[in-house]
C-alpha cells in the first residue's frame, strides 16, 4: 500500500497524532502523522510555477515580438509594392510607357508583370548586394 500523509491540527493534536501513529504502526497501511498546522498542507488547487518553463517563456518573448514586427513590416511593404505594381500597370496603359525593374543581375523585367512578392524578392536581393 502507499504511504499516507496525515496532518493533525487542533488543541489536542499531540494525543490524536499518537493514536493515529499507533494504528498505522501495527497495520498494513503505513504512513506519517504530522503534528503541524493544516495551513502547511499545500492547496491542491494551487499550482506551483516551473521556473525552467517560466524562464523559457520569458526568453521566447523577445523573439516572438521581433517575429510579429517582421510580419507587420512585411505586410506594410507588400501593400506599398502592390500599389507600385498596380500604378505601373495603370501608367503603362494611360501614358503608353514601359516601366522596368532592373534585377540584381542587370536584367530588365516589366514591373507591371511582376507580383508584389517577386518585386520584394528582387528588392531583398538588391539590399543584400549593398
Amino acid at each position: 500500500m502507499t504511504d499516507l500523509r496525515i496532518v493533525v491540527d487542533g488543541e489536542d493534536a499531540e494525543d490524536a497524532a499518537d493514536e493515529l501513529s499507533a494504528i498505522l504502526a501495527d497495520g498494513e497501511i503505513t504512513g506519517a502523522v504530522s503534528r503541524s498546522s493544516a495551513d502547511s498542507v499545500p492547496d491542491p488547487r494551487r499550482k506551483s510555477i516551473d521556473l525552467v518553463a517560466l524562464t523559457a517563456v520569458i526568453l521566447a518573448i523577445p523573439g516572438a515580438v521581433l517575429s510579429a514586427l517582421d510580419i507587420v513590416d512585411h505586410v506594410r511593404k507588400r501593400k506599398k509594392v502592390t500599389k507600385l505594381v498596380d500604378a505601373a500597370g495603370r501608367l503603362r496603359h494611360e501614358k503608353r510607357v514601359s516601366i522596368f525593374l532592373v534585377t540584381p543581375d542587370g536584367a530588365k523585367r516589366s514591373l507591371d508583370q511582376l507580383s508584389a512578392d517577386a518585386v520584394m524578392e528582387i528588392a531583398g536581393a538588391l539590399g543584400q548586394r549593398q
